[in-house]
């Protein structure tokens, strides 16, 4: 059942011709405008928006982004209004009309592509980025699904389409999601919510990987986590881990690039998306295997004497926060760090005097085996 039916004029201006696609938050229709041009409508129920997908002004944050937006290599906007269906308030977006496919659809008939077309779409699809980037804006959601093929001249244009889970980057990580997204497309730090241009970029390697060899890079079988996203999340970074495999369709440069963008850690991957243009149109010579850079692992001193937190009576929730985020961080930093975790700078103990804070922290120097030094304000006090 759909919102709206056709020859459903919405606003005085748009007759609807036919239903699109129903998303979780949106319906999308083919429309025709008073001078009977074909044109893409989004229709969203504000009911079923998330916070995060309005700004401060309680405007819908796509609708403000698509406005601010105008690049070849992406769909374009032409108007937006507010509507009142069946007592129900709902927004629109009005886009112009793509004649063509998206990716998948066009994947679901070729499964692969040859190296040249596949280049050439991912340098359609790197040349939008570097423009939505160089405002400040990322888009989070990069795969075949919305990537649109414009075959209505005598070249293949690929337009990035639906900016559901774009940001303005200045935004608080609070106000990303990751619900709905595609994990295979979706780079480490992102399954904590860190979203930057690196995310992009690593998108665009997880697609240009899907193009070449017909399945995203480290796929796995998922239909059996379904019910279990932290377990899914596991496994597909566990695989991750493991070295990336090509067939022999790819050169030792392309395999290099791809690679290059498939990096768990962001800084080894492109800089930007004009450093990935450059990679791919041969101006940038990238070597296959990325030399990992030397870090100071920290490695906690073995424990001095004293039975640490064995000597504390209860507070094991307590207990249980300081060892997920203190100690097995410390322990374990390379796998903290694939999901954009750190160790604290520091931590506030507050109670009334007599609760044990001081013991806590003396038994927590041991547990860790660092030196403990307690110092009051009368220790320093100066003039």
């Amino acid at each position: 059942m759909y919102i709206l039916t056709k020859n459903k004029i919405i606003d005085d201006k748009y007759t609807v011709q036919f239903f699109l696609k129903k998303g979780d938050y949106a319906e999308t229709y083919r429309v025709q405008n008073g001078n009977k041009e074909t044109k893409f409508l989004k229709l969203f129920d504000y009911s079923k928006l998330h916070r995060t997908q309005f700004n401060n002004e309680g405007d819908i944050l796509e609708i403000e982004i698509l406005k601010q937006v105008k690049h070849p290599n992406l769909v374009k906007y032409l108007d937006s209004g507010n509507v009142i269906i069946e007592n129900q308030k709902l927004a629109y977006v009005v886009l112009d009309f793509i004649s063509g496919e998206t990716l998948a659809d066009k994947m679901k008939r070729e499964t692969k592509l040859n190296p040249y077309e596949a280049k050439e779409i991912i340098l359609g699809v790197l040349n939008g980025l570097n423009y939505i980037h160089s405002q400040q804006i990322i888009h989070n959601d990069i795969t075949n699904l919305n990537i649109m093929l414009d075959l209505s001249g005598k070249l293949e244009i690929p337009k990035i389409i639906d900016f559901g889970y774009a940001r303005f980057l200045k935004q608080s990580n609070k106000e990303f999601q990751k619900e709905g997204l595609n994990l295979f497309y979706t780079a480490n730090e992102t399954f904590n919510q860190v979203f930057s241009p690196q995310s992009d970029l690593f998108s665009v390697g997880a697609l240009y990987y899907h193009l070449l060899e017909g399945l995203p890079p480290y796929f796995v079988e998922i239909s059996k986590y379904k019910a279990d996203k932290i377990q899914l999340e596991e496994v597909i970074l566990e695989e991750r881990r493991k070295p990336l495999k090509f067939s022999e369709i790819s050169d030792e440069q392309t395999k290099a690039i791809i690679s290059k963008a498939l990096q768990p850690k962001t800084e080894n991957r492109f800089k930007s998306a004009k450093e990935f243009i450059q990679a791919l149109n041969g101006e940038l010579e990238i070597e296959l295997s990325v030399p990992e850079q030397k870090e100071n692992k920290i490695t906690p001193k073995s424990t001095k004497n004293g039975q640490g937190f064995s000597a504390i009576a209860g507070m094991q929730e307590l207990k249980d926060t300081i060892k997920l985020d203190v100690i097995d961080a410390l322990n374990d930093k390379e796998r903290y760090a694939e999901y954009g975790l750190t160790i604290p700078n520091g931590m506030l103990l507050y109670g009334p005097p007599g609760c044990g804070k001081t013991f806590f922290a003396e038994k927590m120097a041991e547990e860790i085996g660092f030196n403990f030094y307690q110092i009051k304000p009368s220790d320093i006090q100066s003039k």
